[in-house]
């Protein structure tokens, strides 16, 4: 599927997380089925959601923190922080995980690269999403790439 970070500690809420994100993001609920069995969906309506005109895209996020609800974000499309790229090429990457970085973990969360103990990037978002429910992290930001 995606690729996803899990997070062990931050100090924000994740309502709160998302509220603070609305200036240039856009978010909508996405529900998870049953052990986790809709993440093909979850994964199409990221893509969906990141493709802008002339082939472009926007970075596109899922926070989860637990539960069964998952928070979708697509960056505005009238965003300052929105650098356009082209869809496929290697900087959206890049971008994508720059904006994750400085702006919601260390902007938002409080949280800084150096602080590597805290981080665990994986391709195994099902088992992701399991140790956020079983508590052994807070969060979990799936990556639209």
């Amino acid at each position: 599927m995606k690729q996803g970070i899990l997070v062990k500690q931050a100090a924000m809420h994740p309502l709160s997380l998302v509220d603070s994100l609305a200036k240039n993001f856009v978010q909508e609920d996405f529900i998870l089925a049953n052990n986790y069995d809709n993440l093909g969906v979850l994964a199409f309506r990221m893509n969906n959601l990141s493709r802008l005109p002339a082939g472009l895209t926007r970075p596109v996020y899922t926070i989860f923190a637990g539960g069964d609800c998952a928070f979708i974000v697509a960056m505005k499309e009238n965003s300052s922080l929105l650098k356009p790229v082209a869809a496929g090429a290697a900087e959206v990457k890049e971008r994508d995980l720059k904006i994750l970085k400085e702006v919601i973990f260390q902007g938002l969360l409080d949280l800084h690269p150096e602080q590597q103990d805290d981080f665990i990037i994986t391709d195994d978002i099902k088992s992701a999403l399991q140790s956020v429910d079983q508590g052994q992290y807070q969060y979990l930001f799936i990556l639209n790439n």
